[in-house]
């Protein structure tokens, strides 16, 4: 399990200094691959992004922890 860095709302960006994860995303209108992706993109250069729990969550993987910071805040 990784610790998270710092919290905002229910969105951590944790140990793995690339990754974002984002939660709770029915509640919000990014709801497909592609939705994420035209969101997320202008922060940088995304390597993978992957929808969980049954559409609850996204793993979104920058190629750099810079991006991942800039996505984050």
């Amino acid at each position: 399990m990784h610790t998270p860095l710092r919290p905002s709302g229910n969105n951590v960006l944790d140990l793995r200094p690339t990754t974002l994860k984002l939660s709770s995303l029915k509640s919000t209108s990014l709801t497909s691959i592609h939705d994420l992706q035209r969101h997320f993109t202008p922060f940088g250069q995304i390597q993978s992004l992957i929808i969980i729990e049954n559409g609850e969550s996204a793993l979104i993987k920058y190629q750099k922890h810079g991006d991942a910071l800039k996505a984050f805040e």
